[in-house]
């Protein structure tokens, strides 16, 4: 997709247009917060494009990073208690008590380094 149809894509995006063009026809600022990294790596594209000087301000952790430090511990949940479960006829105890333990040793290691 070309750069000049980038603000189509969108209602919001249109309106930023319009709202952006009475703005620099009066020499306004504009803020605009965006939590999203990758969101913002668009805006400014597309502000690059309309010629308007961008300030781009980086927080320590983005809602992305957010995102996946849940999926992660989600993730590790699941190892912890579906799979260490082994939620099936065919395992024996002593396979499952061998998991657990396996996970066991490998959160202790973790919270030590």
């Amino acid at each position: 997709m070309e750069l000049i149809y980038i603000y189509r894509v969108a209602d919001k995006c249109d309106l930023l247009d319009r709202i952006l063009s009475k703005c620099k026809a009066y020499d306004h600022r504009i803020l605009i917060f965006c939590p999203m990294k990758s969101t913002m790596t668009v805006l400014e594209d597309y502000f690059n494009y309309r010629e308007v000087r961008v300030l781009r301000l980086i927080i320590e952790n983005s809602v992305e990073e957010n995102i996946f430090a849940a999926a992660r511990y989600k993730l590790n949940i699941d190892e912890k208690v579906i799979q260490a479960g082994k939620f099936d006829q065919c395992s024996t105890d002593a396979e499952r008590r061998q998991i657990l333990e396996a996970i066991y040793y490998s959160c202790i290691h973790e919270d030590r380094i």
